[in-house]
């Protein structure tokens, strides 16, 4: 699907006060920018958007232990 960003941003999908900045709450710039795209390129595929809600209904219900969380400045060392 594809939508433009004029259209995103009267929808209240991105921007001040918008879906992208009550929902992230990543904690690396990486996550950050990965959330923007998938929320501003939506699936269009039903088996795609199912495969991502499952996803995302794994990782509510095991959440990971904060020694497995990745900051900005590890990511910076990895690199």
């Amino acid at each position: 699907m594809r939508v433009d960003q004029i259209t995103l941003q009267d929808l209240g999908i991105i921007g001040t006060h918008s879906l992208y900045e009550k929902v992230n709450l990543c904690k690396t710039q990486e996550g950050s920018d990965y959330l923007y795209t998938i929320i501003k390129k939506p699936l269009d595929d039903l088996h795609a958007i199912q495969e991502r809600q499952a996803v995302i209904q794994f990782l509510m219900a095991h959440p990971l232990d904060d020694a497995l969380l990745l900051t900005n400045g590890t990511l910076v060392m990895i690199r």
